[in-house]
């Protein structure tokens, strides 16, 4: 499979995800939390679908690799997280309870080369249907 059909099929992902939200407020941008991994090209990736989703217009993407960012207190501010890349661990229980809360309270999730992320994680691996 090549890299741009690679890169239709996750912005189709994210869009099916974000179908509430767009129904909700059609003007408001789809906030996205881009959070990179240890491995691969996460960065790389990155650069190359910004330009999709700006082209869009609808779609605001934040690039993180702090897995702090996963608390519920700033997880609260996506409509999706999108999980790219492998390896890492979740270092605190508020990293995995704010994920599952966000989760919980309607938010999506989208894992991109993500499935054996966060090894340690049960919540990680049930989510992902591991």
């Amino acid at each position: 499979m090549n890299f741009f059909r690679i890169r239709s099929l996750l912005a189709l992902f994210i869009c099916l995800a974000c179908t509430e939200v767009v129904k909700a407020d059609h003007h408001k941008k789809i906030k996205i939390l881009y959070m990179g991994g240890r491995d691969h090209d996460w960065k790389g990736y990155y650069e190359s679908i910004v330009p999709l989703f700006k082209k869009q217009g609808d779609f605001e993407l934040v690039l993180s690799n702090k897995l702090d960012d996963l608390k519920a207190d700033k997880i609260k501010d996506y409509d999706v997280v999108l999980f790219f890349g492998s390896g890492g661990n979740v270092t605190d229980p508020a990293q995995e309870s704010g994920l599952e809360s966000y989760l919980k309270n309607g938010g999506g999730i989208v894992g991109v080369h993500a499935t054996d992320a966060f090894k340690k994680s049960d919540s990680y691996w049930k989510i992902f249907g591991g």
